[in-house]
């Protein structure tokens, strides 16, 4: 029964035999680990807002750095720039494995699924395709944000929303991404842990965009009887535009109204004055996202979506102790 296996190996290529020097394997019983040698990134914008956005190239370099320590080259494909990136373009390409940057469309990340190369979500979480998502620790951050302002005294703390748009559809229409929820609903949750839920308030983005959402927070700190003491903005960006738009209405920050954001990237700048915020450490998150998909290369997919959550530090800018209501008593 021996002979007649190893007669079968040697039939099938897999064994040699040398007379007098006995049988040898010709091939590896078992597939060795594929290496990452390109990998694609697709981008959801354009290339000149890639270059030009302070927390994008933060990413950019952290995807970078992480590449060439691996040997692994980097394609861009930019949404904004090129189109819609199909399953043709990406085999034209040779890439090996992709990275989706900002891609915040369940359909499109469904249907690069369906392909064969390994992929990982930067910038965004997915609950509906299994695949790993290297996103910002949304929860957390408004809640150290919420908590710091509790701390100075504030109860009346609003919420500015955000917004991103989905690029994959005509009109770049605006859409509400998983930062965008989860920041909203970390303030929430924290002003009601802290006892405050009767002070919540929420100013939405209209379909107008975000300049006219700030001037509807400043037109309500400004005339309400019981206005918000404190503003958190869902990031520095957002910040600064309601700075502008109080500082044109006479309102003083932080003396009449303190501004945090939740995250942000860098120095965020109020004019002379520091944003209180989470700085996101963005490089960690695009070397982690070379890093899982070096290692999904060899090991295949997830069955399920999964979080790697970036961390960030605590920037404590020009926040001040909430000031007096128009009533004389404490806010």
């Amino acid at each position: 029964p021996v002979q007649r296996a190893m007669d079968g190996l040697v039939k099938d290529g897999i064994v040699e035999g040398w007379p007098g020097r006995g049988s040898f394997l010709t091939k590896d019983l078992i597939e060795r680990p594929r290496k990452l040698a390109q990998a694609g990134l697709i981008f959801y914008g354009s290339r000149h807002l890639f270059f030009s956005t302070a927390y994008l190239m933060e990413i950019f370099q952290g995807i970078m750095t992480k590449a060439e320590d691996l040997g692994v080259d980097v394609h861009i494909f930019s949404i904004k720039s090129e189109g819609r990136v199909t399953e043709k373009d990406i085999e034209a390409s040779g890439v090996d494995g992709l990275l989706l940057l900002g891609v915040a469309n369940d359909a499109y990340l469904a249907e690069v699924a369906r392909g064969q190369l390994p992929m990982v979500v930067l910038d965004y979480r997915t609950l509906a395709v299994p695949c790993d998502c290297v996103a910002v620790e949304n929860a957390g951050a408004a809640a150290r944000v919420v908590e710091h302002l509790a701390g100075l005294g504030h109860r009346r703390i609003a919420y500015l929303d955000g917004f991103s748009t989905d690029t994959l559809q005509p009109g770049d229409p605006l859409i509400e991404t998983s930062d965008v929820r989860e920041r909203r609903d970390g303030y929430l949750e924290s002003m009601r842990r802290l006892g405050l839920g009767s002070f919540i308030t929420v100013f939405g983005i209209p379909p107008s965009g975000a300049q006219d959402a700030a001037l509807a927070a400043a037109a309500h700190l400004a005339r309400a009887p019981d206005a918000p003491t404190a503003v958190v903005t869902y990031d520095t960006g957002m910040a600064r535009t309601l700075f502008a738009v109080l500082s044109q209405a006479g309102l003083r920050v932080p003396e009449q109204c303190s501004l945090a954001a939740v995250a942000g990237a860098g120095d965020a700048q109020l004019g002379a004055l520091t944003c209180t915020h989470n700085r996101v450490r963005f490089a960690e998150m695009g070397r982690r996202g070379v890093e899982l998909l070096a290692e999904r290369r060899s090991s295949g997919r997830p069955n399920e979506p999964l979080a790697a959550p970036v961390g960030s530090d605590s920037v404590l800018g020009n926040t001040s102790a909430a000031p007096l209501q128009r009533t004389g008593k404490g806010a």
